[in-house]
């Protein structure tokens, strides 16, 4: 009777064993991922934005589908999902903030083109406010980034220009990293014509 149940012992402990790695196994996650977007805007080789004009991007609103961390994914029925495995870094509309802002620095050579915080660096003359109605992707195929934004006077209290674009990037991959590249790449197509408008404002008040 001893032997029996010693043995019931040592095989109930081994098939414990069999199960916690099997367990382990079936439980084991691939690492999460996680992405920033990019400016990719060329610098301009045209004369830089008078230093009497100042620009704060933003707010930016975004849809609350885009309001969360996992990179959101659009198929070709327009269903909608969530990797869990790719990420934002950080919150997607500071994202947006930031690169765009970064973009036309660089395209309006400007030193005084910053995202809005609550609390500006500087005093601002000129506010674009940003709602993106739509920035998702199907990942074997483009990104869509659909936008309407407009560019404010402070100083006057006026709109001045109000636009809706709408972009598609293709995917050079199925892959999450070229998805972030036709992104930002998206939000460089946007830039551009925030700062055609920018440029038509600053020469209408020379």
């Amino acid at each position: 009777m001893m032997v029996r149940s010693k043995a019931a012992r040592v095989a109930c402990v081994i098939g414990l064993m069999g199960l916690a790695v099997l367990t382990g196994c079936l439980g084991t996650s691939p690492p999460v991922q996680y992405y920033t977007l990019q400016p990719v805007a060329p610098a301009s080789v045209g004369r830089g934005l008078s230093e009497s004009i100042a620009i704060s991007i933003g707010p930016v609103v975004i849809p609350p589908l885009l309001d969360r961390p996992q990179i959101v994914l659009r198929d070709a029925q327009n269903n909608i999902s969530f990797s869990e495995y790719h990420r934002w870094a950080g919150l997607l509309k500071d994202d947006i903030a930031a690169v765009i802002a970064e973009n036309l620095s660089k395209m309006l050579v400007s030193e005084r083109i910053m995202p809005f915080t609550g609390q500006d660096v500087f005093q601002p003359t000129h506010r674009i406010l940003v709602n993106i109605n739509r920035f998702d992707s199907r990942l074997t195929q483009a990104c869509v980034l659909d936008a309407t934004w407009s560019l404010r006077d402070l100083k006057n209290k006026k709109t001045i220009v109000v636009r809706k674009t709408v972009i598609t990037e293709s995917l050079s991959s199925a892959s999450f990293d070229d998805l972030v590249t036709a992104q930002s790449k998206a939000l460089a197509g946007l830039s551009e014509e925030m700062a055609g408008e920018i440029t038509k404002m600053a020469e209408s008040v020379q």
